[in-house]
């Protein structure tokens, strides 16, 4: 299924009661963040959005605001602009030349706009496959919070939109792990009813980085209101919103499960160096048979692995778990403890041994990183879906 979240867009140059104003606002791709009539504006659209803003589409009504563009591509390089104004051929190719991305006649035809929007993100490179990856811990402590995290903050810091559910209804750290509160949960939405984008959209809690947060619920009494039937219908939506969804679990055998994992497009189990974690593990993968997941989707890694005999205690262990283990992530307990103490994730801190194997997982997955990109594949290939693994 390919889903793309909404464009997120400044408009510029729209008089209130324009027609063509209204026809944008309503658009169901888009998300305006602000408006403007004055080129002073967009300082402080660099300053205050950044890099959040997708595109700005500017109101060209005569040919003396052609310079709107030169100062916008300027000032915010990295945000494509969208014209909308008269069917003049000289106006439009003006317009192209300045670096405009789309040019759109008026009076706006919706469809027209939407193609607009389309073409614009596929020359950013923002057509996307939305990946599912649920992550198991295979008992409490295990660190798959904790990884579940630091993927979702290294894929945003790389420009990628991720959202993290936290399915751990009783005791999840997701919003604990980032030091932050959440007013709306995953349960005071499936309160209401019909659950559709604009609930799901003001539920979640959007912090820096291209990062949101579906927390779990406040208050104990409320984690009944989460519901199978209303579980599939946020999880369906939050595909159309991201191209990844973490999906941080603290058990599976249970219709919550089942819902969260039927469409996963990766199955994560986090285990340590530990006899007990390895039978755990084995325990996961029987209840995941059962459930008729696929084996392929199925991989584990190994969570807080020593440093010393690294490689041949990581082979050794990895020959009792009943699916691929395709790496370690080394133990860096002291420094992980104190960044989810201060709120901060480990990823943050470029030179702990963490950040390496959590990076090359988001590079490997998004492409940014040329020099990860070009390393010799392993797991996180595998992981996410790039590479078949070998069996």
């Amino acid at each position: 299924m390919v889903a793309s979240r909404l464009s997120k867009v400044c408009l510029f140059g729209f008089e209130p009661d324009d027609p063509n104003r209204a026809h944008i606002q309503d658009l169901d791709v888009i998300s305006v963040l602000d408006e403007a009539d004055s080129p002073s504006s967009f300082g402080d659209w660099a300053q205050r959005l950044g890099d959040e803003i997708d595109f700005v589409i500017v109101h060209l009504d005569h040919r003396d605001k052609l310079a709107i563009i030169e100062q916008l591509t300027s000032i915010l390089p990295r945000c494509r602009v969208i014209a909308v104004g008269p069917p003049d051929s000289t106006l439009i190719v003006s317009a192209m030349r300045l670096g405009c991305a789309q040019f759109v006649p008026v009076p706006i035809d919706p469809e027209d706009l939407r193609s607009a929007i389309a073409s614009a993100k596929t020359d950013r490179g923002e057509t996307w496959e939305t990946k599912r990856l649920c992550v198991i811990g295979t008992s409490g402590g295990s660190g798959a919070t904790t990884i579940s995290c630091s993927l979702a903050a290294e894929l945003g810091a790389q420009g990628s939109s991720v959202v993290i559910v936290d399915l751990d209804l009783e005791f999840g750290g997701v919003a604990c792990a980032f030091d932050c509160s959440a007013e709306h949960t995953l349960a005071s939405l499936c309160i209401k009813a019909p659950v559709d984008k604009d609930m799901v959209r003001s539920s979640l809690v959007d912090l820096p980085d291209n990062i949101s947060i579906l927390a779990r619920p406040n208050d104990m009494e409320q984690i009944y209101e989460v519901t199978p039937e209303k579980l599939k219908v946020v999880l369906d939506i939050l595909n159309t919103l991201f191209p990844y969804v973490i999906i941080d679990m603290s058990r599976i055998n249970g219709e919550l499960g089942r819902v969260a994992l039927q469409d996963a497009d990766r199955i994560l189990i986090v285990l340590q160096s530990s006899v007990m974690s390895v039978r755990n593990a084995n325990r996961i993968l029987k209840i995941l048979n059962k459930t008729g997941v696929d084996p392929d989707k199925i991989e584990a890694v190994i969570n807080r692995s020593q440093s010393k005999d690294a490689h041949g205690a990581f082979k050794e262990l990895a020959s009792y778990v009943k699916c691929p283990v395709y790496t370690r992530v080394p133990n860096d307990y002291s420094q992980v403890q104190s960044s989810l103490d201060r709120g901060v994730m480990a990823v943050s801190n470029k030179g702990s041994q963490m950040h390496a194997a959590i990076r090359e997982i988001a590079a490997r997955l998004t492409g940014i990183d040329i020099q990860a990109k070009n390393a010799p594949h392993g797991w996180l290939d595998r992981l996410l879906g790039l590479i078949k693994p070998a069996h």
